[in-house]
């Protein structure tokens, strides 16, 4: 009958009417949900916002007072304060060693290396006996390493006018790091033996890995028309005063050995290293 129709109808109505409120109350909850948690995540936002600013504010002040204190220094590099001084910025490390560089000698031509104008190995022992006094008051470090991807192996593979660029790159970018009791000799084909003398162990070997990481940025232009960086592989030791440096060299030379056993290769191998691979 109409009136049986019409109550199961009103009936339907009534399911449908509280699904739809059902699913209204759910949406609302969900909004409330999120509106929740989008607020949490503003207020944490804000927060690290905050620190950040603070950090940076901190940072960007300590910076600038660094700053302010190596150009204080190099202002008056000559100062009494020089001995004690130690540079904040990479910048003012390079500045000051340039500063420290040694200034060009007449050095006989017998005792150079005719491609890259650095000492031979007789000019090596010769300048090593003339500077070995300056050292007196310093630790002095022995590196011996070569020119990795440019050996006596493959040096057929590039021209003559490419290999000697290389060598004569290298060179030059080891002068750059080259004080006035240092030592810098081409041993042979792509072979270098270097000599520094630093006021600590640490400062020698720091110079030795920022030379290995500068001569790492070098780029040739092979002839199939591909660039190549430089890597190097060595290995150094600080000298005992009661060794020669021929021991030294030796010593260097061992290293190196162990340090082309690296997989990874353009590595400059220490003392440690060698126990290490004894064991």
């Amino acid at each position: 009958s109409k009136e049986v129709d019409d109550k199961k109808n009103k009936l339907n109505l009534q399911k449908e009417f509280f699904k739809i409120n059902h699913i209204l109350d759910h949406i609302y909850i969900k909004n409330v949900s999120y509106n929740q948690q989008k607020s949490e995540i503003i207020f944490n936002l804000s927060i690290a916002l905050v620190l950040l600013s603070i950090f940076t504010t901190f940072w960007f002040k300590r910076r600038i007072k660094q700053i302010i204190h190596d150009i204080s220094f190099l202002s008056s590099i000559q100062s009494k304060k020089d001995k004690d001084f130690k540079p904040y910025t990479q910048e003012a490390d390079a500045i000051l060693l340039r500063t420290n560089k040694k200034t060009s000698v007449e050095v006989d031509s017998n005792y150079l290396d005719p491609v890259t104008k650095v000492l031979n190995n007789k000019g090596l022992y010769a300048m090593y006996a003339q500077r070995k006094k300056l050292k007196d008051q310093q630790y002095t470090s022995v590196t011996v390493f070569e020119i990795e991807n440019f050996s006596k192996k493959n040096a057929k593979k590039y021209p003559q006018e490419l290999i000697q660029a290389i060598l004569k790159k290298v060179a030059y970018t080891i002068s750059l790091y080259e004080q006035v009791s240092d030592v810098v000799a081409r041993t042979d084909f792509n072979q270098f033996t270097i000599v520094f003398g630093r006021a600590t162990k640490d400062q020698c070997f720091k110079d030795v890995e920022t030379l290995q990481a500068t001569i790492n940025e070098l780029k040739f232009k092979l002839p199939n028309g591909k660039t190549t960086n430089i890597t190097i592989v060595g290995g150094f030791v600080i000298k005992p005063s009661n060794k020669s440096l021929d021991e030294a060299i030796s010593q260097a030379k061992e290293l190196m050995s162990y340090a082309k056993t690296k997989t990874d290769g353009n590595y400059i191998a220490q003392i440690t290293d060698l126990a290490d691979y004894d064991d």
